[in-house]
């Protein structure tokens, strides 16, 4: 009895292993992270701000396959935090949603105050093509809240999800956080 056990477990092992990775999406190994600096190329996940300060935070996709559709969570301290707004792009600035990459429309961009301290940001193209689907990294949001206070805070992703054109959802698990100090 002991050594079909022996045997066995390691097989359950091998199986739960490889079966769990086999059904990995095309953005398994994606990730997303909080830009405390829109205006430069590199990602900053930390600031100086201080009180009534505006500050404007980008959600950058990175290492996207064929992303079709996305949704994020943005938690943060509404004692601290003022969500005032959020935005596909700012295409004043040059600053374009990864969605639109490769001339690509979406359908109803929402970042909306779920509840205080947490933002629920969405966005889709209609339709399915690989085509007009973005590859590579971007930003998928702009978000402006204004600082309540001085004291230091985060901004903290989670229940970040990419679809691709094909409909498989990843939830991305790789995700970068922002600092105010």
């Amino acid at each position: 009895m002991k050594s079909q056990r022996t045997i066995i477990t390691p097989i359950i092992i091998f199986i739960l292993f490889f079966s769990s990775n086999s059904f990995a999406g095309p953005n398994s190994n994606a990730s997303c992270s909080l830009d405390m600096d829109i205006r430069t190329d590199s990602i900053e996940d930390s600031i100086v701000a201080y009180k009534n300060d505006i500050i404007w935070v980008a959600v950058i996709a990175k290492d996207v396959y064929n992303l079709d559709t996305y949704q994020v969570e943005i938690e943060f301290d509404d004692s601290i935090f003022q969500f005032l707004g959020g935005y596909e792009d700012a295409q004043y600035n040059g600053i374009e949603n990864l969605l639109h990459k490769n001339g690509g429309e979406t359908l109803a961009f929402k970042a909306v105050e779920h509840k205080p301290g947490l933002i629920n940001i969405a966005n889709s193209m209609p339709g399915k093509s690989e085509k007009l689907a973005p590859e590579g990294s971007g930003i998928i949001a702009i978000i402006q809240f204004k600082l309540l206070s001085e004291h230091s805070a985060s901004l903290s992703l989670r229940n970040v999800n990419f679809l691709d054109v094909n409909n498989v959802r990843d939830q991305i698990r790789q995700l970068s956080d922002a600092t105010i100090n």
